[in-house]
C-alpha cells in the first residue's frame, strides 16, 4: 500500500487552519462543552434580599385617632384647669397687685387677702411660671430703692409658698423706681401709692 505524504501534510495544514478560525471566533469553550462542570448561580446582591419573606410581612395597622390626647372625644376641659398661656398678663389671669405702705415690706391684712385669691388660682392652674416683680415710688436714692423692691418681691413669693403654691415656681426681680405705672407719673402721693407694688408676670 502506497503512502501519500501530500495527502497527510493536507489533512494537517486543515487542523492548524480549523484551530486558528476557533480561537479567532472565541468558541473554543463553547464547543468544547464538559457536562460533568456545573454553572455558578447567579450572583445575589445585597438590594435585592428581603428582611422578611413576603408572607411573613405583617398587614397595615390602621391608627385610631380618637384616643389620641387632645383629639375630639366630647369631653371638654373646664376653665379653671385650663393652664395659662405663655406671655399671659396677670391682669387676664386675674392676679391682683399687691400695695405697700411708704418705705415698707410687710403685707398688710387687705393685701393678704389679695394674696389668697392668687394663690388659689396659681395651685388650680399647675405647669405654669410666675415672676413677681417688685416696685417702689420714686423717692429715694436708686440702690435704696432696688433693695426695698427686692425685698417687697421676696416676701410675697415667700408669704404665696406658706399659702399652698408650689415652691420652685416663682421667681422674683425688682425695678425699683424704673418702671412706674402710666397713670401715676405725677409726683404726689397718689401717684406714689400706686407704684409702690408687687405685681405679676406668667410664662
Amino acid at each position: 500500500m502506497k503512502k501519500h505524504p501530500f495527502l497527510l501534510a493536507r489533512v494537517l495544514a486543515a487542523l492548524c487552519l480549523f484551530a486558528l478560525l476557533v480561537a479567532a471566533t472565541g468558541c473554543a469553550g463553547r464547543l468544547w462543552y464538559a457536562p460533568w462542570k456545573k454553572k455558578s448561580p447567579p450572583p445575589i446582591y445585597p438590594e435585592t434580599l428581603l428582611v422578611n419573606p413576603p408572607d411573613s410581612i405583617p398587614p397595615p395597622v390602621s391608627l385610631d385617632t380618637s384616643q389620641l390626647p387632645g383629639a375630639a372625644t366630647g369631653i371638654s376641659i373646664p376653665a379653671d384647669k385650663r393652664p395659662a398661656s405663655p406671655g399671659q398678663t396677670a391682669l387676664e389671669a386675674n392676679l391682683l397687685t399687691v400695695h405697700f405702705a411708704y418705705d415698707s415690706y410687710e403685707i398688710t391684712p387687705e393685701m393678704r387677702q389679695r394674696l389668697e385669691h392668687n394663690s388659689e388660682w396659681i395651685r388650680k392652674h399647675p405647669g405654669i411660671m410666675i415672676q413677681v416683680e417688685g416696685h417702689c415710688d420714686e423717692r429715694g436714692s436708686y440702690e435704696y430703692n432696688m433693695n426695698l423692691g427686692q425685698e417687697r418681691a421676696d416676701t410675697v413669693r415667700e408669704e404665696l409658698y406658706r399659702l399652698g403654691v408650689e415652691p420652685g415656681i416663682i421667681t422674683t426681680v425688682s425695678w425699683g423706681e424704673e418702671r412706674p405705672l402710666p397713670d401715676a407719673l405725677g409726683h404726689d402721693e397718689d401717684s406714689w401709692a400706686k407704684n409702690r407694688r408687687a405685681q405679676f408676670l406668667i410664662y
